[in-house]
């Protein structure tokens, strides 16, 4: 059994790091852990959550909270789409607002219903891939299971998970032009200077644990190497997805 394990670990960082890094090109842009240090908000239980810098909009949503959490991480990838009319024939034949964008929506739905969450999806909530599709808009106040969406600006959501970790989810979209990229990005990623097509997106992704005593956030530590790598997964799965309804592949 233990040899079973072994292979089975190796095997996982072997995929890591040649699909997940290598192929869907997932970057970490950042990496916060303070198991140690007593963030400013100290009540667990609150129903409410403060936001840091409401008034700096282009400060991203999921930053503003960073002194009440102790650990919190970004992920970004960049979304090529392929062909000059394939946005627009999917918009047209599934949009009603006629935007020919991907939108924070599409990403939102790409994420919640790809195949890397659905056994989560099954297991948190009682929604459908199919309801989750058609009916949700992604607006505050809705909720898929525990995550509810507290906060949505232009291009970025915010969930909030209120029971069991109490965290934050959060995605963010970018249309990308020539000078847009992000540094960081494009620091590991050099053909993203090509302005060879107007379909390019960044995908963003990250989440966040709220302060707890410290034993609550020794527990928490046993499982942030699998949170790392599921969170990669999760944004390679949300980047196929939309490749697959946008491409028509």
């Amino acid at each position: 059994m233990k040899k079973q394990l072994i292979l089975f670990g190796i095997g996982a960082l072997l995929f890591d790091y040649f699909y997940i890094n290598k192929s869907c090109e997932i970057k970490p842009i950042s990496l916060s852990f303070n198991p140690f240090t007593k963030t400013t908000n100290t009540n667990n239980n609150t129903t409410t959550i403060a936001v840091q810098n409401e008034e700096n909009n282009n400060f991203a949503l999921l930053e503003r909270y960073k002194d009440q959490t102790f650990y919190e991480d970004h992920f970004v990838t960049e979304l090529v789409i392929t062909g000059n009319n394939s946005i627009n024939n999917y918009n047209n034949d599934n949009k009603e607002n006629g935007n020919n964008e991907i939108t924070i929506e599409d990403l939102a739905k790409a994420f919640f219903t790809s195949p890397v969450f659905t056994p989560e999806l099954n297991l948190i909530s009682t929604k459908t891939k199919d309801e989750i599709n058609n009916q949700m808009k992604f607006i505050v106040g809705e909720s898929i299971g525990p995550f509810e969406i507290t906060k949505s600006e232009n291009n970025e959501i915010l969930f909030h998970a209120k029971i069991g970790a109490n965290s934050l989810t959060w995605l963010k979209v970018v249309k990308v032009t020539k000078n847009s990229l992000s540094k960081d990005y494009k620091s590991n990623n050099n053909d993203s200077d090509s302005d060879s097509t107007n379909n390019k997106y960044e995908l963003h992704f990250g989440s966040a644990l709220f302060d707890r005593s410290l034993f609550g956030k020794m527990i928490m530590c046993t499982f942030l190497p699998f949170h790392y790598i599921y969170s990669r997964y999760l944004l390679a799965g949300a980047k196929r997805r939309l490749q697959q309804l946008f491409d028509n592949k």
